[in-house]
């Protein structure tokens, strides 16, 4: 939602500059969404895998 707004205020702001902003913006925020993702699938798999330890 945040994000919407910032591109809407950056595109009236510089014109065709503002897109590459907004678009670095989305890219980092895609790239911070996917680093969770991967912290939280290797959280899983250590957690199976020190279950099986204990089983």
């Amino acid at each position: 939602m945040a994000e919407a707004c910032r591109a809407s205020t950056a595109m009236e702001e510089g014109g065709e500059d503002a897109g590459v902003d907004v678009k670095a913006e989305e890219f980092i925020a895609r790239f911070y969404a996917q680093m969770k993702l991967q912290r939280q699938i290797s959280w899983l798999q250590y957690n199976e895998m020190m279950e099986r330890s204990i089983s």
